[in-house]
């Protein structure tokens, strides 16, 4: 397949767009965005995040949860469906953690009895700001139907990725998502990585995400094959 329009470029990935077959390639980059380290590049990063996206869409896609998730291609790439992004991150939480325990002054590592669900507005220059459904109505990014839609998908794919990981001996203390529109339906149009969510283990409380790897990214390289052999990634 030809790569042709370079969409976007960052830290984590590449996205071109394929105008001949309408579809989107993402190539996950094995750049080192630690400033810890001196490391240009992290090897398995690319491979990790690679492999557990497209494990993870394809896993909910069999349970009729729609992704723009179309197939894998090699180790590092991912063929998704092009879609119109709905500027909003949506956080679940199932284990208090750092801002949330600092905020509201919950103990940390407390297993919550409700999972809760944030909306946060996805722009960087005003440092992705925490909105409510009403904001989100009033600033014409979604309607109230869509909103109850991702609601109840994104409370489905907790509930779903809640029991994969434990099958794995690992614990989802929380997950990020974002959403799109493909047809003018709501889909589930993002990657899955250690970067997007955040894993405990079972037995030592060994915690896996992004602060792990900034905290030690002389490691990341290892904490990536760690997460790609639970998960039992294969390429």
């Amino acid at each position: 397949m030809k790569k042709q329009q370079l969409i976007e470029n960052n830290t984590s990935k590449k996205i071109h767009k394929n105008n001949k077959n309408d579809q989107l390639i993402i190539e996950f980059l094995d750049k080192n965005p630690f400033k810890k380290s001196k490391k240009k590049k992290i090897s398995s990063r690319g491979e990790c995040n690679n492999g557990t996206t497209a494990l993870i869409l394809e896993f909910l896609e069999s349970y009729h949860i729609p992704t723009y998730f179309i197939k894998k291609q090699g180790v590092k790439k991912t063929i998704v469906k092009p879609y119109e992004p709905i500027p909003i991150k949506i956080i679940i939480r199932n284990i208090a953690t750092g801002n949330l325990c600092k905020k509201y002054g919950i103990p940390d590592d407390k297993i919550l009895e409700y999972p809760i669900l944030e909306y946060y507005l996805k722009n960087e220059k005003l440092n992705n700001p925490l909105v409510n459904e009403y904001h989100i109505y009033a600033l014409n990014y979604a309607n109230p139907e869509e909103m109850k839609t991702i609601a109840r998908i994104s409370s489905k794919i907790n509930a779903i990725l809640k029991s994969f990981f434990k099958r794995r001996e690992l614990k989802l203390a929380d997950i990020k998502l974002e959403f799109g529109r493909i047809s003018g339906k709501i889909a589930v149009c993002t990657e899955i990585t250690l970067e997007t969510c955040s894993l405990c283990d079972i037995h030592s409380n060994q915690r896996y995400d992004l602060e792990t790897l900034e905290n030690d990214p002389d490691s990341a390289s290892q904490i990536y094959k760690t997460i790609m052999e639970k998960i039992n990634i294969k390429n």
